[in-house]
């Protein structure tokens, strides 16, 4: 019997039902957007968990592809201010529904990226900040050593010790991996940032209590 070659593969169609499911959770923020604002603290915990669950599908997509090789990866020049605003604009409605400020503090610096892989990693440390935040997010970035560094502040707590060598332990591969959503959401960040490599340089991230609200912080280096 003759193979059907037209047959899609495993990966092309979990692609395209975790592009079809992100596109239902669009819907369903959307939908919230336009509900009456009495209820604005409801509100804030269903997009808060919607926008984590469009963040974890892209994490598993993403990290399917990474382990595959197969991860379309595109580098040119970009500005990060402007990745930077359009991940703040995309989680406005979550940030005012929780009463959450965020300070921008990113001049404008160019720097070599897959503009793509870059946003959802911002995406993803600032859902994670406001998390932990109490009310402040600070967004800065800066060059150091050849390396552009971008930080996402909280004023939270900060993270116990526990925390932090946790997360040193998995971005070394001294961890196995669990099934929380936040390790998995460390994890995607880590291995996006790796891939981005120059002159045998390759990026990481890192997390800290260095925040300059006095919280948790959540850095993305890039060579």
């Amino acid at each position: 019997m003759q193979e059907n070659t037209n047959t899609p593969s495993f990966e092309h169609l979990l692609s395209a039902s975790v592009n079809d499911m992100k596109n239902s959770l669009s819907m369903v923020l959307q939908t919230l957007d336009g509900l009456p604002a009495e209820h604005q603290q409801t509100l804030g915990t269903v997009q808060y968990e919607a926008t984590r669950m469009q963040n974890t599908l892209t994490q598993l997509l993403g990290l399917y592809l990474i382990e595959r090789g197969t991860l379309p990866v595109q580098m040119s020049e970009h500005y990060l201010i402007d990745i930077v605003e359009e991940c703040v604009i995309a989680q406005r409605s979550l940030l005012e529904s929780k009463g959450i400020q965020v300070e921008l503090d990113v001049d404008d610096i160019s720097w070599y990226m897959d503009a793509q892989l870059i946003s959802s990693v911002v995406n993803i440390a600032l859902v994670n900040a406001v998390r932990y935040t109490k009310s402040q997010i600070s967004i800065s970035a800066g060059m150091s050593d050849g390396y552009l560094y971008l930080h996402v502040d909280d004023n939270g707590q900060g993270y116990p010790p526990i925390v932090l060598e946790k997360f040193q332990q998995l971005v070394s591969d001294q961890a196995a991996l669990d099934a929380s959503s936040q390790t998995l959401g460390w994890y995607y960040c880590e291995r996006v940032a790796a891939i981005h490599c120059n002159q045998g340089r390759k990026g990481s991230t890192r997390l800290s209590n260095e925040s300059q609200l006095g919280g948790g912080r959540l850095s993305i280096i890039l060579p």
